[in-house]
C-alpha cells in the first residue's frame, strides 16, 4: 500500500486581500470609537479641572470672603489660587513686588521659578495649544499659555463708546472691554452675595483652548519688549501697569474703575479674564477685539465637538452647547443684571 500525503492548502493570494479588507474595515469602524472614547475621557478631565479650578475659587472667598481678583497688577486670578490648588511650594518662591512681574524675559525671579511649572488644572487636555510654546517662536518655555479664563461680564460688540458710567463695559485701545458687570473683575474681588442672579446661573471661568492658534499670536513686537510676551496670552501675567499694593497672597485694597483697570488696555485674554462677545467657537468676525491676541474679545472655545465648558459660580462644571442663544450666555456671564436665564 502506498501512502499519500495530504495535499497542503494555503491561503490563495484572494483570501488573503479579503482578510485585509476585512481587518481594514473593522479598524476603520473601531477607530471612530475609539476616538470617541478618548475624548470623552479629556473632556471628563477637562470638566475635573474646571472642578478643582471651582473648590480652589470657593476657598479663596472663604479665606478673603470675595473671588480672587481677574487680576491685579502683575498678576492674575491663576497665581491667586495657586496655594488652593496644592502649589504652596510654588507661590512660596514668588515675589509679591510691583517690580517684578511675570511676563519679563531676564530679571524676573517670578518668571524663573515659574517656567517649566505645569499645573495640570489649568490646562484642557484636549487643547491642540502646547502650553509651553509661544505662538511666535521665542523664548519657549519662559511663559505658558493657559486654556481657561475668568468671565468679566458681557459687552456688546457694537460699543463705540465708553459705557463705564452705566455700569458695563468700555470699549478701549486695540478694540479691547472691559466689562464691570461679571464675576470676575480686575483690580478687585467680587463677594458671593453680590452674584445676585445666583451662583448656579452665573459662570465665572469658561474654555479659551486655542482653536485658532494663530489668532492667539500677537505680532512680533518691535524695540525692546520680547515678541513672546505678547503671545502668552492667559498664563499668569496680569497688567503691570496698574498702580496697587501686593499682600501675600494678594489682595487688593481699592475698588474697581472700569476705566483704569487692568483689562481697560485691551489686553484681557493677555491678564486672564475676558467678556462674553461672540457665540461659542465662532469665527472672528472682523471686529479688532476678536482678531488680536491683546484684545479682550477673543471668543471662548474649545476642541470639544459641539460646545465649551465653563465652571458656574457653585463650584459646579458645565458642557455649555455651541447652539446656546448669544443672549442666554451674555446673561449667565452677567452676575446683577436680573434677567430670568432660558435653558442652557
Amino acid at each position: 500500500m502506498v501512502c499519500h500525503k495530504s495535499p497542503k492548502h494555503g491561503f490563495t493570494l484572494v483570501e488573503l486581500l479579503v482578510v485585509i479588507a476585512i481587518i481594514g474595515v473593522l479598524i476603520a469602524l473601531l477607530l471612530p470609537a475609539v476616538q470617541q472614547a478618548r475624548e470623552a475621557a479629556r473632556r471628563m478631565s477637562c470638566s475635573n479641572n474646571l472642578k478643582q479650578l471651582g473648590l480652589a475659587a470657593h476657598n479663596y472667598h472663604d479665606t478673603y470672603q470675595h473671588l480672587p481678583p481677574g487680576n491685579v497688577a502683575a498678576i492674575n486670578w491663576k497665581v491667586c489660587v495657586l496655594p488652593f490648588l496644592e502649589q504652596r511650594t510654588i507661590t512660596d518662591q514668588l515675589t509679591y513686588d510691583l517690580n517684578d512681574d511675570f511676563h519679563s524675559d531676564s530679571g524676573s525671579n517670578n518668571v524663573d521659578v515659574l517656567s517649566g511649572v505645569l499645573v495640570d488644572a489649568l490646562n484642557c487636555p484636549s487643547s491642540v495649544v502646547d502650553p509651553f510654546v509661544d505662538q511666535n517662536g521665542a523664548n519657549p518655555g519662559r511663559l505658558q499659555y493657559h486654556t481657561y479664563l475668568g468671565v468679566n461680564g458681557a459687552a456688546d460688540p457694537s460699543v463705540t463708546g465708553n459705557l463705564a458710567t452705566s455700569g458695563k463695559c468700555q470699549k478701549t485701545y486695540f478694540g479691547g472691554y472691559a466689562c464691570n458687570n461679571g464675576p470676575m473683575l480686575g483690580l478687585v474681588g467680587v463677594a458671593f452675595r453680590d452674584i445676585t442672579d445666583g451662583l448656579s446661573n452665573t459662570v465665572i471661568i469658561g474654555e479659551q483652548a486655542g482653536r485658532d492658534p494663530g489668532r492667539m499670536a500677537y505680532a512680533a513686537s518691535s524695540g525692546a519688549e520680547p515678541a513672546y510676551r505678547q503671545g502668552a496670552s492667559g498664563g499668569w501675567n496680569g497688567d503691570s501697569s496698574s498702580a496697587g499694593l501686593y499682600e501675600n497672597p494678594p489682595i487688593p485694597a481699592w475698588g474697581f474703575d472700569p476705566v483704569d483697570s487692568p483689562g481697560a488696555n485691551g489686553f484681557a485674554t493677555y491678564d486672564g479674564i475676558a467678556p462674553i462677545l461672540y457665540p461659542l467657537n465662532s469665527a472672528c468676525s472682523g471686529d479688532s477685539a476678536c482678531l488680536l491676541s491683546r484684545g479682550t474679545g477673543a471668543t471662548f472655545n474649545s476642541e470639544h465637538p459641539g460646545g465649551v465648558q465653563f465652571l458656574l459660580a457653585d463650584g459646579s462644571a458645565r458642557f455649555i452647547p455651541e447652539t446656546i442663544s448669544l443672549l442666554t450666555l451674555k446673561q449667565l456671564a452677567m452676575k446683577s443684571d436680573g434677567q430670568v436665564i432660558g435653558d442652557f
